[in-house]
């Protein structure tokens, strides 16, 4: 250990400082870009879907398969009711551009 700092005295800390600043940011940056695009679609699709009159708490999850194939769950309240969930599966199936039978809809307990 003290030849470890000896041998960091001569350093100057500055441009070290710099260094690991910009990897450190680097990688936070990188790895928030790759959870973005997941995260900003399932926001927008909640968002819209709790503006659905009848809807209450909600909660959903979108999967991804192997050939770019999508599934949702939607897990709300109002899922009970006949004319909401038309309405949430309509809406799903239009804003992702998937067909009805990869949308399930449940109620919230």
């Amino acid at each position: 250990m003290k030849r470890l700092l000896e041998w960091m005295r001569g350093w100057n800390y500055l441009p070290v400082a710099i260094v690991l600043c910009l990897l450190i940011g680097g990688i936070l940056l990188y790895d928030s870009k790759e959870n973005t695009k997941e995260f900003t679609e399932e926001a927008k699709l909640e968002r819209l879907l709790s503006e659905i009159d009848g809807v209450g708490r909600l909660s959903l999850y979108i999967s991804e398969g192997e050939q770019g194939e999508k599934g949702v769950v939607v897990v709300c309240d109002g899922a009970n009711n006949i004319a909401v969930r038309i309405e949430i599966l309509n809406a799903v199936a239009t804003a992702l551009n998937i067909p009805k039978g990869c949308i399930s809809i449940c109620e919230m307990k």
